[in-house]
């Protein structure tokens, strides 16, 4: 939406908001949830029984098919191939993958049609915008099949797997700006009647607005929730400190920022439900659901997730490595190793869950690769939430690296807060770090990015830290990474 758009949006009076969202909703829903979806739901749930074998032999069948469409169809994958630099011949299984070369996001975001399949006609696909956590988003490119058979893939895995689904009344606490900024009472939230869906701001979530929040979710009679943890999490103090046991949910899932320990806490504790995470990229390369059983499975129709380490190397299971996926959903806008920016830690490829299904494991999302604290000694550290973990009297907190051996730790305090609970923060993150120089502040609120998300780490001098990691362009291209 342009800018002159927005601010003839942000003047109408709520009704007429609620009437253009849910206008809106009409369109998601002819897109998504039309005649293909419902007739791929019961073909994803009966994926749920596949044995590793048969998941092995379609992620093989679909990438064979992706790498051929890629170098007869994709102008920069045939370009590549001609000059000799996209070796598809030499690939038979998705064992071979890592002989082609690492597509990373500032090549898609320079010419995002460089990438989509020459017999399509790009006016008629559906064109979506990730939420550039790094600052620059990516566009990417759907035909309306694909589109919801995505969806039919988010419904039975993060809906369905959870004992909820599509038309049960929902709430979103996410990055979009739905109400101005600059509003001062409620509502604070827009309401898209056809996908029954309470779409809630991240971004007035003060104090004194909050008890609106929470019965407007009452009267909504809401199912279940979905969206930021940590504003999820704010909610949920609230709750608790309010002593409101009126509300309660199915569950509650995460999504685009991972689960702290302290959040999952209390946020079933005030809302009387059972939490689940999700981890998904917009590129719609990787997908992963948690089960009942608490464990994050990927899902392998979507996408062939690698863990690559700082050498370039996969890392065995139980280590952690950067994300970098080969899409296998969408054929006309193709992803071939792309670095997600992402690190995280694989389970073993043996084991298996007790909830019975096959599908790869995450054992923990790490975080951004550039939101990760890197240690003197040089080791990498995304999530460390256990230094919070407890019954420590904090609401909120934030870790960030300022130098190479200096860090703050930033904190919003509950009622009691003392020393023996910074002194207990303190000696966790230096048994966890080393001997680094930490100060410690206590403040208000946390402040959340631009697209409203909230970092638990962020290292202000990660380019600094990684210039020495970072191959020159000549080394680059030895390497096949595409910069």
């Amino acid at each position: 939406m342009n800018d002159i758009l927005l601010r003839m949006y942000y003047c109408l009076p709520s009704c007429a908001v609620n009437v253009a969202a849910s206008l809106y909703g009409y369109y998601q829903t002819r897109i998504r949830y039309g005649s293909l979806w419902e007739r791929m739901v019961p073909v994803i749930e009966q994926r749920d029984g596949w044995t590793l074998d048969q998941w092995r032999e379609y992620q093989n069948d679909r990438l064979m098919f992706f790498l051929k469409r890629a170098v007869t169809r994709v102008p920069y994958y045939r370009r590549l191939h001609e000059c000799g630099r996209f070796p598809v011949e030499d690939v038979k299984s998705t064992d071979d993958l890592s002989i082609l070369p690492i597509l990373e996001k500032d090549v898609v975001r320079l010419n995002p049609r460089d990438f989509i399949a020459d017999d399509c006609n790009p006016s008629k696909l559906i064109s979506e915008q990730t939420s550039g956590t790094t600052g620059k988003p990516v566009l990417t490119f759907w035909t309306s099949a694909t589109y919801q058979e995505l969806f039919a893939i988010f419904e039975y895995r993060l809906r369905r797997w959870n004992g909820v689904k599509y038309g049960d009344n929902w709430c979103m606490i996410g990055g979009q700006l739905v109400v101005s900024q600059k509003r001062k009472r409620p509502p604070f939230w827009i309401w898209n009647h056809p996908c029954r869906q309470l779409y809630m701001s991240n971004y007035h979530l003060a104090p004194q607005f909050l008890d609106y929040y929470l019965d407007e979710i009452k009267a909504r009679k809401i199912v279940y929730m979905l969206g930021f943890c940590s504003s999820m999490d704010v909610l949920a103090i609230h709750a608790l400190e309010r002593n409101r046991t009126d509300i309660k949910f199915e569950f509650a899932i995460g999504n685009a920022e991972p689960y702290l320990i302290h959040q999952r806490d209390r946020i079933e504790k005030a809302f009387q439900c059972e939490t689940r995470d999700s981890y998904g990229c917009s590129e719609g390369v990787t997908h992963a659901y948690e089960c009942a059983y608490g464990n994050l499975h990927l899902s392998p129709d979507v996408g062939i997730t690698e863990f690559i380490g700082q050498n370039g190397e996969a890392v065995p299971p139980g280590e952690a490595g950067e994300l970098v996926c080969t899409g296998l959903l969408n054929p006309d806008n193709i992803f071939i190793r792309y670095r997600v920016g992402d690190w995280a830690i694989a389970g073993d490829p043996g084991w298996q869950c007790q909830c019975g299904r096959s599908m790869p494991i995450i054992k923990k999302v790490e975080g951004r690769t550039a939101d990760m604290i890197i240690t003197p000694d040089g080791r990498r550290i995304g999530l460390i939430d256990p230094v919070f973990r407890g019954n420590l009297r904090i609401k909120e907190a934030q870790i960030r690296q300022v130098k190479a051996e200096e860090f703050v730790i930033c904190c919003v305090p509950c009622t009691g807060f003392d020393d023996s609970d910074k002194s207990v923060i303190m000696n966790r993150f230096r048994d966890r770090v080393g001997c680094v120089k930490v100060r410690f502040e206590l403040v208000d609120r946390i402040p959340r990015g631009n697209n409203g998300k909230f970092k638990f780490v962020v290292n202000e001098c990660y380019q600094t830290l990684t210039r020495s990691e970072q191959p020159s362009v000549e080394n680059s291209s030895r390497s096949g990474t595409l910069m």
